[in-house]
């Protein structure tokens, strides 16, 4: 059930902050003197620290003071022979490391993003976090999955969530309005919200920062009938599928092919998804991937091409309908870099086309294993980092209709865990028609499939997995659907 209320909270209050937006996009708003969240922001170390701080103690005093945890039971000699020591990989269970280290690591950043210091300079702070818990906040030695994982899912969380509260805010509101936007911006990134509340900010009226307000910015909740297929085939979703209603909010923040080239993250998209099957865990898949940089390749009047990088957070757990935790379809969670070409496309009558092309390099992925001896908390996966590629195609009218087609591949080298590497499919196609500026209908096809494969024939046999999905669902654009810049 918590696990459901995390990923209601990511769903709910990104759409809180989409909503936001709706009345003010697109919009440049002056500079003035009358701008403390203008850039550049004086920067608080000392603050930021001690927030930092305040990251480490809270989970380290809950495991102490209330779970009487062996773990948490530290001393400067379990402090120093974790640094000095050798470094092991943990046996937490998936959600554990895929979803909450990263979760926790978006704290590390935004305690130094919310007091004055840029994308890369929090990053450090993540890094800095991270290790910190990792030497000193319990006795287990240090695992390179939770540092990986925990710093760069939190660079990558924590910059989505440090914009997302902004678009929450507006510094010209006031009354009950401008008390909810504080309560969502708080709810979104609490650093922002408390150091606001500490500098006297939440009253105040007061120009927004132009940061604040990308130029472009549309999301989509879809809500309808998901069919599993169980049979391991393609068109399993035709025959004695598993049946759940799935609730699915996409958003993408920034113009997806011209900002690329903008700071860190002025362009992201972000995925989730609840499966609200009976007995079941919710949260199905959360990704989030940001811009790190780009450089133009051609820009003419009919098209543009940019070669960027990315970086992106990946979270995809499809359960059976059996409550056993290993019960599970597909399981894959990883932190990675991608590069290519995007390019974007005007057709003429209103039509768009949107391209992407690009090579992923995984800095740590975990992929469920049919051979893994369950251990520990409930450990059932491999650990190891990977290459891999893909494309994706989007043609339509904005809103009128859509259409999207996308397949990527990744290959996983277990470093710990099975004999075994994995090949990783994803597929999909997706149609939508919007009968307003609000409101749509549509259907989707998604296609995954895992290959593991043996270091030696006599470890044992190939196996493989497919899991197609189908549905129909009913969408609602928040905000009301406008053309791209």
């Amino acid at each position: 059930m918590r696990r459901l209320h995390c990923a209601a909270y990511l769903l709910v209050l990104s759409l809180i902050a989409t909503n936001a937006a709706a009345q003010r996009l697109p919009q440049a708003p002056k500079q003035s003197p009358s701008c403390p969240d203008c850039e550049p922001r004086p920067k608080r170390f000392w603050r930021a620290s001690a927030e930092l701080f305040v990251d480490w103690w809270i989970p380290w005093a809950v495991n102490y003071y209330i779970r009487d945890a062996e773990f948490a039971k530290v001393t400067p000699k379990s402090w120093w022979d974790n640094i000095t020591g050798d470094w092991v990989w943990d046996d937490n269970n998936f959600q554990t490391n895929q979803f909450a280290h990263p979760m926790h690591g978006n704290y590390y950043f935004n305690s130094f993003r919310s007091n004055g210091y840029n994308f890369w300079s929090s990053s450090i702070g993540a890094i800095v976090g991270s290790y910190g818990w990792e030497c000193c906040g319990e006795t287990h030695p240090p695992a390179p999955n939770d540092m990986i994982n925990t710093a760069l899912g939190g660079i990558t969380l924590g910059e989505m969530f440090w914009r997302l509260s902004n678009l929450t805010l507006d510094n010209r509101a006031r009354g009950s309005e401008r008390t909810w936007r504080e309560i969502g911006g708080f709810a979104l990134s609490p650093w922002n919200g408390f150091n606001r509340l500490l500098d006297g900010r939440v009253n105040d009226v007061h120009d927004n920062p132009p940061e604040w307000r990308p130029a472009w910015a549309q999301a989509s909740l879809d809500v309808g009938s998901r069919f599993i297929g169980s049979k391991g085939n393609s068109f399993d979703v035709l025959s004695d599928p598993l049946r759940d209603l799935a609730v699915t909010f996409r958003l993408i923040y920034g113009r997806p092919t011209l900002d690329l080239v903008g700071k860190p993250f002025s362009t992201f998209s972000l995925t989730g998804e609840l499966g609200l099957g009976t007995d079941r865990q919710k949260l199905n898949i959360l990704s989030a991937r940001g811009n790190l940089g780009g450089k133009v390749l051609h820009s003419g009047e009919k098209a543009l091409h940019i070669l960027a990088a990315r970086l992106q957070y990946d979270y995809y757990f499809f359960p059976t309908a059996d409550t056993a935790f290993n019960a599970v379809v597909y399981e894959y969670g990883g932190q990675s870099f991608t590069g290519g070409i995007n390019s974007s496309f005007i057709l003429g009558s209103g039509w768009r086309l949107l391209t992407e092309e690009y090579l992923r390099g995984v800095a740590i992925g975990a992929v469920r294993s049919d051979f893994y001896e369950i251990s520990g908390e409930g450990r059932n996966y491999d650990f190891g980092p990977g290459l891999g590629a893909g494309l994706q195609a989007t043609i339509g009218k904005p809103g009128k209709v859509l259409f999207t087609g996308a397949y990527g591949g990744t290959w996983i080298h277990t470093l710990n865990g099975t004999d075994y590497d994995h090949y990783l499919a994803q597929g999909s196609l997706d149609a939508r028609w919007y009968v307003s500026s609000r409101f749509g209908i549509g259907a989707r096809y998604d296609y995954a499939y895992r290959q593991s494969t043996p270091s030696d024939p006599a470890v044992g046999p190939v196996t493989s997995i497919k899991v197609p999905q189908a549905r129909l669902f009913i969408s609602t654009a928040i905000p009301r659907w406008s053309t791209i810049d």
